[in-house]
């Protein structure tokens, strides 16, 4: 979950778990569009939020349903003494700049892609299996990039 991911982030990092065999998804919208995300939660998930200090309604709803369905929660943020922290089993510290300045979002995006690897290393069979297939697809589409020719 990550309410300010902007632009490829949005969907970049979800579709790194997918590769390695691991379906996943988005939860990224407010209001009701959010609660149509939050439904597809299930038993078996793991809840992987970035998030600031500012315990937002969205948040809160998000970790209390996960909490529910018995989903841990892998929390990335530089505000480790935060209500959402508080809610979720892991706490990954990840600075993100000075107080008062725009977030930088690097750091996170470089932690996410070191979990997919913590993942992908411990289940390297299905990862190798997922990589093969997805190449294999690729293959059997080409190079056109979806154009015809």
């Amino acid at each position: 979950m990550g309410l300010e991911l902007q632009g490829s982030s949005r969907n970049t990092r979800p579709r790194l778990f997918s590769r390695i065999g691991l379906p996943s998804y988005v939860l990224n919208r407010t209001g009701f569009s959010l609660a149509e995300q939050i439904v597809s939660l299930q038993r078996g998930d793991v809840l992987i939020m970035m998030a600031q200090k500012s315990p937002h309604r969205e948040g809160l709803t998000t970790l209390r349903e996960a909490a529910r369905l018995g989903i841990p929660t892998i929390l990335l943020t530089q505000a480790t003494d935060s209500r959402f922290s508080e809610m979720s089993q892991v706490v990954i510290h990840v600075p993100r700049g000075e107080n008062g300045r725009v977030p930088l979002h690097g750091t996170v995006m470089v932690c996410l892609e070191m979990l997919v690897l913590s993942v992908a290393s411990t289940a390297s069979q299905r990862t190798i299996r997922s990589m093969k297939r997805i190449n294999d697809l690729h293959k059997a589409i080409g190079k056109s990039g979806g154009r015809k020719g």
